[in-house]
């Protein structure tokens, strides 16, 4: 990372996915919490920004959610962003657990857009999402300073075009029924 920062470096992207070490062990990370710290302080100390993807889990309770708040704050992660837990191909996803179908009992892919449950949650479905949508809310401020187009005033629109991105993605990579001839629009507030 020093090498790098020297020619330019000044953001990261760390796909975290998870802080509890037993998911990283289910997601073949092949790494512990502890290594995503230290990589995380390695970052901060030379000067380059972190953004980080982290996968929220189903099974997720208030606890779970609380925790990656506070692992977020305490390691001064600039950046982060939330996708839900979502089994894909290549991923080791089970498809029998999936709740969202189509009435031929294939998976309704208008949901595997990582952005809403398709297998069975936790706590009451409106209640994990409720917590979901907080986790933005909550790193708001994160998103503003770092010039995020992540912000509350584009959070409608955002939800909007990730839906689209990733339905073009998932049906895509899956087949399926998906928007026919749309086109995918660009990211609002002209982000990335």
């Amino acid at each position: 990372m020093r090498f790098w920062h020297r020619i330019g470096l000044r953001r990261l992207f760390f796909g975290i996915e998870t802080i509890f070490d037993h998911e990283l062990k289910d997601y073949n990370k092949r790494q512990q919490r502890e290594q995503i710290v230290d990589g995380l302080r390695a970052a901060q100390e030379i000067g380059i920004s972190q953004y980080c993807n982290f996968i929220v889990n189903p099974n997720y309770t208030k606890r779970e959610f609380e925790e990656l708040v506070q692992f977020i704050q305490d390691n001064k992660v600039d950046c982060p962003s939330f996708t839900i837990l979502t089994p894909i191909p290549g991923t080791g996803g089970n498809y029998d657990s999936v709740i969202e179908q189509q009435a031929n009992g294939r998976p309704n892919w208008n949901y595997f857009d990582l952005q809403h449950p398709v297998t069975p949650t936790t706590l009451a479905r409106e209640e994990f999402m409720r917590e979901y949508y907080d986790l933005y809310h909550v790193f708001s401020p994160n998103y503003f300073k770092c010039g995020s187009p992540l912000t509350v005033q584009c959070y409608s629109e955002r939800d909007e075009w990730l839906q689209q991105v990733y339905l073009t993605v998932a049906t895509t990579v899956l087949g399926g029924e998906g928007p026919v001839g749309e086109k995918v629009m660009p990211p609002p507030s002209g982000g990335s």
